[in-house]
């Protein structure tokens, strides 16, 4: 029996603030999966067994999520994720093993080798969802069950299954994000490549596009307006600025 392996993706951190075992987390956002036994109890003739999630070497039982609704000039949504997991059964990593974690509440899961070479299982990242999400273990707002089996890959025997839970909550809250800057670029209309105002008299449909662009945080680009001006009989010098200028 083989379980899929998801590598963590490497996307861009969020900050984390910790207090005993709660951690406040930012976001941002997992696709098809395996699966573990269903329910939330160990296999029949598996002996059960405690697990926990760890988080900088210590055991992590509440996590707090900060869900952000973005509004103004740049709207959308920040999902929250959470990095740097790890997790330990009750019996410690041992040579040629694999764990295999299993979000009940969700569906979700993450395969990770659980061998000698580290006190717990290997790190992965969670995030707020249903199902399987690429690499993320997807979590639920309120109390996640979990189930885990640990395999030991050489011999392909269970050396272990059984459960763990973990508290989730999630704060929601609003934020206005603006432009980071409004610009007007100008170019020969058809025809983007042609920004060099020295090609602005020659331009094929003899028209200067001007596109006044909004950017937002991370760089998406909306366009505010679209403008065009006959290009014949103007040369470079009357395109010097972003704003163009008519004729007389």
């Amino acid at each position: 029996m083989t379980f899929p392996f998801a590598p963590v993706l490497a996307l861009g951190l969020a900050p984390l603030q910790t207090t005993g075992e709660t951690l406040l987390a930012r976001a941002a956002p997992p696709q098809p999966a395996g699966k573990l036994a269903e329910g939330n109890g160990p296999a029949r003739g598996v002996p059960p067994a405690s697990g926990r999630f760890l988080l900088g070497g210590r055991r992590l039982q509440l996590v707090q999520l900060e869900q952000i609704n973005y509004l103004g000039d740049c709207p959308g949504e920040e999902q929250p994720e959470l990095r740097d997991l790890s997790f330990l059964a009750a019996a410690p990593p041992a040579p040629y093993q694999r764990i295999l974690i299993q979000n009940q509440t969700t569906g979700g899961y993450t395969d990770r080798e659980y061998d000698e070479r580290r006190p717990s299982a290997q790190s992965f990242a969670a995030a707020l969802g249903q199902g399987q999400r690429g690499s993320f273990l997807t979590l639920a707002p309120g109390l996640n069950n979990f189930s885990y089996l640990v395999r030991q890959r050489i011999q392909n025997k269970t050396v272990e299954q059984g459960s763990a839970i973990l508290q989730v909550a999630v704060n929601h809250s609003s934020r206005n994000r603006d432009f980071q800057e409004i610009r007007e670029e100008l170019y020969c209309s058809g025809d983007r490549s042609r920004n060099n105002p020295a090609d602005f008299g020659t331009c094929p449909l003899g028209l200067v596009t001007v596109e006044r662009i909004g950017i937002c945080p991370g760089g998406l680009r909306t366009t505010l307006s679209l403008d065009s001006f006959r290009s014949g009989g103007y040369g470079p010098d009357r395109y010097s600025s972003t704003k163009p200028k008519k004729p007389r």
